[in-house]
């Protein structure tokens, strides 16, 4: 069997090619999948950061200005496919993208759509419960504590800038809360 010309060769190009794979593709996966852990860190930690900063600001009329970019943005897509068919019809030569490239770019728009909406539907939902939540808890207290610890608390709340920011508001609420034998309703969202 090792005699066998083929089977040396065989054994060869295994040896060979688990050289390659130690030396070349190892260290470039490694590499890779440093980046990729490095990016979701940083990525979730400025998305995280950004929630906290911008519940801080409180409850604004940005749900109204939404509801209208939507509608908007309806109305916008109603009008052009409206338009693009009549002009269509007229010429009597149909306009659809009809390579692999067209489609691909029409796949993509329409993926980064839809990544898009879930990302302002999700960070619009966890900043209502994030202030809902801190408007609930600030108002159980507001019965017990002195004005200005409450007052306090809101200077903190709207200099939030990250998650520690929020826990360090959600600690002096938790410890007033224990000071005055208050009992806080959970939180929405931690």
């Amino acid at each position: 069997m090792i005699s066998d010309p083929e089977f040396r060769k065989n054994i060869i190009v295994s040896v060979i090619t688990s050289i390659i794979v130690l030396v070349l593709i190892e260290p470039i996966l490694k590499y890779a999948s440093d980046v990729l852990m490095w990016m979701g860190q940083n990525l979730s930690n400025s998305f995280t950061n950004s929630l906290y900063s911008s519940a801080a600001m409180g409850f604004r009329e940005k749900f109204s200005f939404v509801a209208l970019m939507w509608l908007i943005s309806i109305l916008i897509g109603l009008v052009g496919g409206a338009t693009i068919g009549m002009q269509s019809a007229k010429k009597r030569t149909p306009i659809s993208p009809s390579s692999a490239v067209g489609r691909a770019i029409n796949i993509a728009l329409a993926a980064m759509f839809v990544v898009l909406a879930c990302y302002m539907m999700t960070r619009d939902f966890i900043e209502l419960q994030l202030n809902t939540s801190f408007n609930q808890r600030v108002t159980v207290l507001a019965g017990k504590a002195a004005d200005t610890e409450i007052k306090e608390i809101r200077a903190d709340w709207a200099s939030m800038k990250s998650r520690a920011d929020y826990e360090a508001v959600t600690l002096n609420m938790n410890n007033i809360a224990k000071r005055y034998s208050i009992e806080l309703p959970e939180a929405l969202w931690e």
